[in-house]
């Protein structure tokens, strides 16, 4: 990683910290105590302003998911389009994932060599046009080609935006910063559901050559040339990017050319998958046609629904950014797997008598409060941790293909959500249902298996558990644990 690779000319030994060696110490023994809150400290209230474009970027996705979803209701978007159902549908709603995907092998090789805020810089603008062709679209091609290029802009700006969110962040509000990225996501479904109701200035990463200590000097050490924090967090990446470049991570073979990698890939893959294939793809794009097959045909009342559930999906999201560090990431997405699995068990069941019996609205209402609920487990962990529990998991050369990776599986289950579910759904209604019911069961068993706690650990901590003499899967440590005591 360019960043990476030169965040020092000076020669890469370990740096000591005053009073404390630097392999025993923590970070929390480094961290400056203010005596007042962040909001408090200027330089401080800067970083995260700042940082606060970063997490607007996700609004991007969020936007377009709801406007396509409240645009189906409008009879006059269906008479422009010609009502598209089926195979179309699935080509008008999926054809900005296929620009992010068709993005994705490009993206991180742009930001391995750039930096990453100039490509979060010009794909925006990207998108700009994407959305602005999209908006001003006379026929089925330009709406088509308005959302390509918005899928393709958001590809470079998700792969830049998620680990420079990371790298600037302060380090006692990484984990909050890093969790609430995606929630901004439902912010953007939330102004689209309501509007179709109704009718840069930033410092580049930290590991960037010369300018790398300076900026950590000025965003968290409020300039402070002699202060530990900053000596600490240089010394910890430059042993991190040292350590790395002796095992030449920077290839894409790097994610198989040991236990630990093919460890971390995978938790890449599933995860990917896990966020895509859990049902929240049917409401996402398809909540109109959900809603109609349980009898609510109503374009008022579908996108009051529609609305309402976009700001109770914000909050949730955020409630759960804010309780990762509480529970843990492990637990939070188990929970989150069990509590999926209930409500879509019963959503299904609800949908499958509602259409027996004729669509008694009793039952409607029941799917309706199933989806809320289901929602509630998907929100708290899924979307806080999604890009939070990548990147603490993998080291830092490989966090942009990281983002190429699990971008090209997320989007293809994306792909296969957008053309596959219209034609499902109206091909067999409710029985689909139990396909992605079967799939949250998997992951319940993928993340017992395979995904480990990271609650409160270092970098160095969380390398332990994927490389350490005691690395092993989770499951075989509770199961040696069990067995000592």
């Amino acid at each position: 990683m360019a960043d990476v690779e030169h965040v020092s000319d000076a020669k890469a030994t370990v740096l000591q910290v005053e009073g404390v060696e630097n392999n025993e110490n923590r970070i929390q023994d480094v961290l400056p105590s203010y005596g007042k809150p962040w909001f408090r400290i200027g330089f401080l209230v800067k970083l995260n302003a700042q940082i606060s474009v970063l997490l607007l970027t996700s609004f991007l996705s969020g936007f377009d998911g709801s406007m396509l979803n409240g645009v189906q209701s409008l009879p006059v978007w269906q008479e422009d389009f010609n009502h598209p159902t089926g195979s179309s549908l699935g080509l008008l709603s999926t054809m900005q994932t296929v620009g992010l995907v068709v993005s994705m092998p490009f993206a991180p090789y742009v930001t391995d060599h750039v930096g990453r805020r100039h490509p979060v810089f010009f794909s925006s603008a990207i998108c700009i046009l994407g959305a602005s062709l999209q908006s001003a679209s006379w026929n089925v091609g330009s709406f088509i080609a308005g959302r390509f290029l918005l899928g393709f802009g958001t590809g470079f700006v998700a792969s830049g935006a998620a680990p420079l969110l990371a790298e600037l962040s302060y380090p006692t509000h990484r984990v909050l910063v890093s969790g609430l990225y995606n929630t901004t996501w439902y912010l953007g479904a939330i102004v689209a559901a309501w509007s179709t109701y109704g009718s840069f200035r930033m410092p580049n990463s930290w590991r960037r050559k010369e300018k790398a200590r300076q900026v950590l000097v000025n965003s968290h050490a409020g300039g402070d040339e002699n202060s530990p924090l900053v000596e600490f967090e240089l010394a910890e990446i430059i042993s991190a990017i040292e350590e790395e470049q002796k095992r030449n991570t920077k290839s894409w073979l790097s994610f198989f050319n040991s236990r630990a990698n093919i460890w971390r890939l995978s938790i890449v893959v599933t995860l990917g998958l896990m966020v895509q294939w859990s049902g929240s793809g049917l409401v996402s794009f398809y909540l109109i046609l959900v809603l109609k097959s349980i009898g609510i045909t109503d374009p008022e009342t579908q996108n009051t629904i529609n609305g309402g559930l976009q700001i109770y999906n914000y909050a949730t999201a955020i409630l759960g950014a804010f309780l990762l560090d509480r529970f843990g990431r492990r637990t939070m997405m188990l929970l989150s797997t069990c509590g999926m699995a209930v409500a879509f068990l019963i959503w299904t069941v609800l949908s499958a008598v509602n259409e027996e019996r004729g669509f008694d609205s009793k039952y409607g209402v029941g799917v309706v409060l199933m989806i809320f609920i289901f929602y509630f487990f998907y929100n708290v962990a899924m979307n806080p941790i999604a890009v939070l529990y990548i990147l603490e998991v993998l080291p830092f050369t490989l966090r942009a293909k990281r983002m190429t990776i699990n971008g090209m599986v997320g989007m293809g289950a994306a792909v296969f959500n957008g053309f596959v579910n219209p034609i499902a759904l109206e091909a067999m209604g409710w029985k689909w249902y139990l396909v992605f019911f079967c799939l949250i069961v998997l992951w319940i068993g993928v993340v017992y298996f395979l995904y480990p706690e990271t609650k409160g650990m270092s970098l160095e901590e969380i390398t332990d558990v994927f490389e350490g003499p005691d690395s092993r899967l989770p499951f075989r440590k509770q199961k040696k644990a069990m067995n000592e005591h």
